[in-house]
């Protein structure tokens, strides 16, 4: 049986308990919200790998591997890292990642948000990653 401290420990890594379970959801970070189809594979392939193969779409853009036991998420996180440059997190009391509407692609779009969303990760999320907050920001 997992230990409150356990379960605590990965929160701010992007790990989630699924209710009821001894198993996680894994956020993955994504300036942008943007992944490419070869991030895609690799994430179905994590999924399958070290979850129940089961990939769920968030309200904030990104993605969460579902299932996953917590002997398996430190695995998970070094094959994302090696296999995608991908990284879980977006949990916790720290900056959240960034996300962006389409921008330039879209019809409407005035501005490349792509690129703006990115500077603006790489200022705060990353910057701040390893801050811990009083409230998630």
């Amino acid at each position: 049986m997992l230990k409150p401290e356990q379960i605590a420990s990965v929160k701010g890594r992007g790990f989630l308990i699924n209710r009821g379970t001894e198993c996680f959801s894994g956020r993955l970070v994504c300036a942008g919200a943007v992944f490419t189809a070869a991030d895609l594979r690799t994430i179905s392939e994590i999924a399958e790998k070290f979850g129940s193969g089961k990939i769920a779409m968030t309200t904030r853009l990104t993605m969460e591997i579902q299932g996953v036991p917590f002997e398996n998420i430190e695995p998970l996180r070094q094959y994302l890292k090696e296999q995608a440059g991908l990284e879980t997190g977006g949990t916790g009391a720290k900056v959240r990642p960034v996300i962006s509407c389409k921008g330039t692609p879209c019809q409407y779009g005035l501005i490349d948000t792509y690129a703006l969303s990115q500077k603006i990760h790489e200022r705060f999320f990353v910057g701040y990653n390893q801050v811990k907050l009083p409230h998630k920001f």
